[in-house]
């Protein structure tokens, strides 16, 4: 009887012991594959943060989840956007579409996968995006994963095409009306000429009736030589020589100063136009046709003015090109008109042809260059010439340098956006992110933030005592670059007595050119 027990007793035991190699063997092979599942997981996490596009994991409208690729061009951090309603994110124009197409999606009523739409980044400015859906479950609930892609290269080159495809349409148009219109006025004008060395006059109404003719006859002929200008984009009306930019520039001015006077006496107000000649370039090209085109703007810039101000034009070098800035406080330009401007015949002021800012591009254009403008309305306006050097190329130290500081981040606190726009328009074309604030509170709140490598502030916009705020600055992100703007005569330098430990100061009125190379200077050894 004990035999059978202990042969039964020894057999459990081999069954058992059996049993428990199995298991340890499962318990190996259970440990590695939850071992190579921890590592799919790593590798799928940073597949997913690596990812090109934008991604979204929606609950219930709420972020759960964005990956780095999001929250880097958008500028935010993981905890300032989980947990928040995405709707909030989404321009408050297209807020209702996109609300509408979420709850088709929630219904699951048939519906698109895609839509377009602007996500507003932590600076306030909208980016567009094409934002695709995939429904899912995520702890056992449904959620949405949304793929969120920029589009604004190809909403560009959209819009490249478009505007080249209107400049050929209003080139070919100026051609056929100049074509047709031509003929007339040359018989017109020789009659008038005729009638002039052979008629006589001594009729009073006659006389009146003939001065009227010449007149528009005058205007007709100003219509149908803007008219050749334009239509003629890309092709040299004579023999290009080199000459000086800035003398191009003295010649416009001289030229827009009787204007500015008589336009000054008509209405009791006061204009005047201020230069800082900054540029020792020479172009190559036709002098009279630039210097056409700078009075154009300038012009432009003094029917813009109603009340009177001052005008401020500036040419500098930089990087193989020569810049002429043309500053004004006057109206500005409606958001609604930024696409016409440049269009022949546009204007919004009466009686004007609207013919000068079309001849402006297209000479500017035949001279291998471009203009830009940068507007807010009723806040005046700046417009950029940019005209290629004659025989110089970008220095390579030039060009190393500008890829260090591609996307540094660069905060500007400043109350007024045309100011603010000077120093930020040549800081935004050599790559760098900027972000506005208008006093020190939401500069100071931003940098609490969001990271930046240069804070610039102007000291009449802080509100509070500046080596406070530098102070402040400097605890809330230590290490960051500061520029300070300060009156004239001022501050010089860094002063130390004064309490600030500021990497710069810039004195007003703003010397742009050597400002910014100190600040990218300044990027470039942070770098």
């Amino acid at each position: 009887m004990q035999d059978k027990q202990r042969e039964l007793f020894q057999s459990r035991l081999k069954r058992l012991k059996q049993e428990n190699d199995e298991l340890k063997a499962k318990l190996i092979s259970l440990r590695k594959d939850n071992a190579e599942t921890l590592r799919s997981m790593a590798r799928n996490e940073t597949l997913l943060e690596s990812m090109p596009a934008g991604l979204f994991l929606l609950q219930d409208r709420k972020i759960l989840r964005a990956n780095n690729t999001i929250l880097a061009n958008l500028g935010y951090r993981h905890e300032d956007i989980i947990g928040t309603d995405f709707l909030d994110l989404i321009h408050p124009d297209d807020r209702e579409y996109v609300k509408k197409i979420h709850g088709l999606w929630e219904s699951l009523r048939i519906s698109p996968d895609q839509y377009e739409a602007r996500i507003a980044a932590s600076s306030g400015m909208p980016a567009y995006y094409e934002v695709r859906c995939r429904r899912i479950r995520f702890h056992n609930r449904t959620a949405f994963l949304l793929i969120a892609t920029s589009i604004k290269e190809r909403l560009k080159k959209e819009q490249e095409t478009a505007k080249n495809e209107r400049m050929d349409t209003i080139t070919t148009m100026a051609a056929g009306v100049r074509d047709k219109l031509g003929p007339f006025l040359d018989i017109i004008l020789e009659a008038s000429g005729e009638f002039k060395a052979h008629g006589k006059l001594g009729n009073k109404r006659i006389e009146e009736l003939f001065n009227r003719l010449e007149n528009a006859l005058s205007k007709a002929l100003n219509v149908n030589d803007g008219l050749e200008i334009i239509a003629e984009t890309g092709k040299a009306k004579q023999s290009p020589i080199i000459f000086s930019l800035n003398k191009a520039v003295d010649t416009a001015i001289q030229s827009a100063e009787g204007l500015c006077r008589e336009l000054a006496g008509q209405r009791g107000i006061k204009l005047s136009l201020k230069s800082y000649p900054r540029s020792s370039s020479f172009i190559e090209g036709d002098i009279k046709g630039i210097t056409n085109a700078l009075f154009q703007l300038i012009r432009n810039a003094i029917e813009a003015m109603p009340d009177g101000g001052d005008i401020y034009i500036t040419t500098e070098d930089n990087n193989g090109d020569a810049h002429v800035y043309i500053q004004d406080n006057g109206t500005g330009v409606r958001e609604s008109y930024k696409e016409r401007i440049f269009d022949p015949f546009f204007t919004t002021k009466k009686g004007a042809m609207g013919l000068g800012l079309s001849i402006s591009s297209s000479i500017v254009k035949r001279h291998g260059g471009d203009i830009e403008f940068t507007s807010r309305d009723a806040d005046g306006a700046i417009f950029h010439v940019r005209i290629p050097i004659t025989g110089q190329k970008p220095a390579t130290g030039i060009k190393n340098r500008r890829k260090k500081i591609t996307n540094s981040k660069i905060m500007i606190i400043q109350e007024n956006d045309i100011a603010r726009e000077v120093l930020s328009h040549p800081l935004k074309i050599k790559g760098c992110r900027i972000t506005k604030a208008v006093n020190a509170p939401e500069g100071l709140a931003k940098l609490k933030n969001m990271s930046f490598d240069m804070l610039i502030a102007d000291d009449a916009a802080l509100n509070m005592e500046r080596d406070a705020f530098i102070r402040k600055a400097r605890k809330t992100a230590p290490g960051i670059s500061i520029a300070l703007i300060v009156d004239a005569g001022e501050i010089s330098g860094t002063d130390r007595r004064y309490g600030l430990e500021a990497d710069l100061i810039i004195n007003k009125p703003l010397d742009v050119n050597p400002n910014v190379k100190r600040i990218l200077e300044i990027l470039a050894e942070k770098s």
